[in-house]
């Protein structure tokens, strides 16, 4: 199997490393190399690969429970998502598919099919696990507590590079504080509500940082947005900002983060 699989990622262009009977399943990268772990009694196969644009479909298969994960290189890095069970993807273009926001199907009714699996289309722009959605109309003061910042982060969490945007509009949401360092007596990183962070002490505060983050806001951004991995995008205009569907997966929790 690990010589098939080898092959497979070799035809993508791609490294990959095989680990038999490890404690769990998972894949992920290691820098440039794929990174395949793979419990007692555990299977993995490429159901569907695309030499040409360099990504393929990996399912992994313990017993009856079987998990699909799309790998590839986009733009300028490799990357591993975790593809929505809901989906039954059976190729790489399906697989693309299933990852994108759901509000985005009828939007992309009207879209050419060849171009639906772009970065770039009449329905939307992505940059890496974001896509941002056009919305012509949007008028920041219709919104009461909006929130408008400049060169501002959006990130997934803690293991993620931020994009950075240059105008940003936020509203609606929860507040949450990104805690690291000595809480509670023992060192580690949690994430806190604005109640648990006001409970804390001023010598408590004293022995961590903090990042304030608003979970399940609305997001509009406009501008320029960058990242070390993308090519800068410019957006004209307000577009309104999702995230790609991999958190939908129950796959997600077999996807691993190498330091």
């Amino acid at each position: 199997m690990q010589e098939l699989l080898e092959r497979r990622f070799t035809r993508v262009g791609a490294d990959v490393q095989v680990v038999q009977d490890a404690r769990a399943t998972s894949v992920g990268m290691n820098g440039d190399r794929f990174v395949i772990c793979l419990a007692a009694g555990c299977e993995a196969e490429v159901v569907h690969l695309d030499a040409k644009g360099r990504h393929l479909l990996l399912m992994t298969r313990e017993g009856e429970t079987k998990a699909k994960f799309l790998c590839g290189h986009d733009e300028r890095h490799w990357f591993v998502a975790a593809v929505p069970e809901r989906a039954a993807a059976k190729t790489v273009r399906e697989a693309m598919i299933a990852l994108q926001p759901l509000e985005l199907q009828e939007a992309l009714k009207k879209v050419r099919r060849k171009k639906r699996a772009r970065r770039h289309n009449e329905a939307f722009v992505r940059q890496g696990e974001w896509f941002f959605i056009p919305v012509p109309d949007f008028d920041p003061a219709e919104h009461r507590g909006a929130v408008l910042e400049g060169y501002a982060p959006i990130s997934r969490g803690w293991q993620s590079t931020p994009h950075i945007v240059r105008e940003l509009c936020r509203y609606g949401g929860v507040t949450e504080y990104h805690v690291s360092g000595r809480i509670d007596g023992r060192r580690g990183r949690r994430i806190m509500s604005a109640d648990e962070w006001n409970r804390l002490s001023a010598a408590d505060r004293r022995e961590c940082s903090a990042r304030m983050t608003t979970r399940d806001a609305t997001v509009h951004v406009r501008g320029a947005v960058s990242h070390p991995d993308h090519a800068t995008i410019t957006l004209a205009g307000w577009h309104r900002v999702r995230m790609n569907t991999e958190n939908e997966a129950a796959a997600m929790r077999h996807v691993a983060f190498y330091d």
